[in-house]
């Protein structure tokens, strides 16, 4: 039987833990169909682009910070709303 190891970061105000959990594969698809099930808000979406677009950008240059990302994503944000057209009705 496979085994899944997933390597989960926990992050909280005071630390960075990295921590590894082994499931079997069972668990694994069961875990899987939950989160396949799970519908995120808007903020959520939001919160999770600005993570995956900070973790990116970190990676190519260390001086980048969550609030630069923050920004930018505001700044776009005001852009966009700027070039949408008004809603006809």
């Amino acid at each position: 039987m496979h085994a899944w190891v997933l390597d989960l970061q926990v992050r909280d105000k005071a630390n960075f833990e990295q921590k590894e959990l082994r499931m079997s594969e069972s668990d694994f698809q069961q875990l899987v169909e939950r989160a396949r099930g799970i519908e995120m808000t808007p903020s959520e979406k939001e919160q999770q682009r600005r993570s995956f677009a900070f973790g990116n950008a970190n990676i190519e240059n260390a001086s980048v910070t969550r609030a630069m990302i923050d920004s930018a994503a505001e700044e776009l944000s005001r852009e966009s709303r700027r070039h949408e057209k008004p809603d006809r009705r």
